[in-house]
């Protein structure tokens, strides 16, 4: 059976969670109209030009191509060390959580 609280202590957790719910919401709001503020203003000065060459200032060009590059090397290169590293401490976690299951279960059958 399910104790009921003390009516002072449900209105503090009702207080509570409408709190949290209700500072959410305003956080997911200011992202999706900071988010949407910056596609409104920078996506028509996206340019082909803008994303395919180099910033040079002796030619006088704008570009990000070499950051775009360079982005997906350094996302390439975590993806090598870091994706083998996640698979086997998953691994060894399940094997080790498996071990200590079935001696329990050894300890427990004898008992």
């Amino acid at each position: 059976m399910k104790k009921k609280l003390p009516l002072r202590r449900r209105a503090f957790a009702i207080l509570c969670k409408t709190g949290m719910y209700l500072a959410a919401g305003i956080t997911a709001a200011l992202l999706v109209f900071l988010i949407g503020y910056i596609f409104v203003k920078g996506l028509p000065n996206i340019t082909w030009e803008l994303l395919t060459t180099a910033s040079s200032t002796l030619k006088g060009t704008t570009g990000i191509l070499p950051n775009l590059v360079n982005t997906l090397y350094i996302i390439v290169l975590t993806l090598i060390v870091v994706l083998p590293l996640g698979v086997f401490t998953h691994q060894s976690c399940c094997f080790l959580y498996r071990d200590i299951l079935t001696r329990e279960f050894w300890i427990v059958t004898y008992i």
